[in-house]
């Protein structure tokens, strides 16, 4: 599959099929429903050693699901560190009042260490990205899997239809 600017999960736009029959006739379809382009369509068979390289687009996906999430946490911890630097030192704490720089950015590095760990913890787990996973256990499992990758809202529902219509 090519590179593309716009990675979208194929969470919802997958299926798995239990022999290569079905899953060619439903490579066709769903190429077709992509005007021919079958470069956004990634056909997985079994126990296929080429199965990372056919996921690229997901592991885009999820590096861009985990800096967005650490971006996140940084922010807010950030926010929460100067948050409860400023409570302290609005109470009149004296150590937060007569080392005011050195609190701030106490607090903030505390805050930002424990954001960060929990910015890790929530990009990493593995329900983020519900594709990787049971694409190589299907595969494992000698089953074949077609992962589709649609541009457009009217191709995201049409390929759902088609593999809502499959199963």
């Amino acid at each position: 599959m090519e590179k593309r600017m716009n990675v979208r999960s194929a969470r919802e736009t997958m299926g798995i099929f239990s022999n290569a029959q079905a899953a060619e006739q439903a490579l066709q379809h769903i190429s077709s429903l992509f005007a021919g382009d079958q470069s956004r369509v990634a056909l997985i068979t079994p126990h296929d050693p080429q199965v990372e390289s056919k996921l690229k687009d997901e592991f885009s996906h999820m590096g861009q699901n985990a800096i967005s999430v650490h971006i996140w946490s940084v922010v807010l911890s950030v926010a929460a560190g100067a948050l409860f630097w400023w409570v302290l030192y609005s109470m009149g704490n004296p150590m937060f009042v007569h080392e005011a720089p050195t609190a701030f950015l106490g607090s903030v590095c505390v805050f930002l260490l424990i954001g960060i760990i929990i910015g890790v913890l929530v990009a990493y787990t593995p329900k983020r990205n519900g594709v990787i996973e049971p694409v190589k256990q299907a595969s494992a499992e000698g089953k074949w899997v077609i992962v589709a990758y649609p541009n457009s809202t009217t191709e995201l529902q049409a390929t759902k239809a088609y593999f809502t219509q499959l199963s």
